[in-house]
């Protein structure tokens, strides 16, 4: 959804390099391991899931040298590609308010310079506490909601992102744009 939203605000090309291999079920496409694949105007997908470390990171290089947005889904702060990222790339992690998350979050050698929330009902956390484990900002939340459920269930996320997840996540986009 990040690669939508910087898409939708910026009006330049996004790429998502698919680092762990679930970026095509969520954007309702079928996987071609090693395939870069147009999912919409202006949005590729480069699913490297199955590639090297190596080749990932030429990949995300050569990507880089075209002053196009890159998105890099690694899946987890624990993906080796972190410790490998050319200078100047900016790391977003994507947190739920949850204290099991938040107590492996204080352990990783890797931290974020933002972070997005996902907010759910009755979390007793909040983006202080986020921010304070990170030590990083939390520049968007978006409410769980059973509309984007439904849009990646319906394999619709790309023709018709929820609203309230963009609007959230415009901000970020932004931020990226002025990096």
């Amino acid at each position: 959804m990040v690669a939508l939203a910087v898409r939708q605000t910026t009006r330049s090309h996004a790429h998502v390099v698919d680092l762990c291999g679930d970026q095509p079920a969520v954007l309702g496409i079928t996987s071609r391991q090693g395939a870069t694949t147009d999912i919409a105007e202006q949005l590729t997908l480069h699913e490297l899931a199955e590639a090297t470390i190596d080749e990932q990171l030429a990949a995300i290089c050569r990507l880089a040298q075209t002053g196009e947005h890159v998105i890099v889904d690694a899946g987890s702060a624990t993906h080796p590609i972190h410790d490998r990222l050319p200078a100047g790339a900016v790391r977003c992690w994507v947190l739920r308010p949850c204290y099991l998350a938040l107590r492996k979050a204080a352990t990783l050698t890797v931290r974020p310079d933002h972070v997005v929330m996902l907010d759910e009902i009755g979390r007793a956390l909040t983006a202080t506490d986020i921010e304070t484990v990170t030590g990083a900002p939390v520049v968007a939340t978006i409410d769980i909601h059973p509309q984007i459920a439904r849009a990646i269930d319906a394999g619709l996320l790309t023709a018709r992102p929820p609203h309230a997840a963009m609007t959230a996540l415009a901000a970020l986009a932004q931020r990226t744009q002025a990096a």
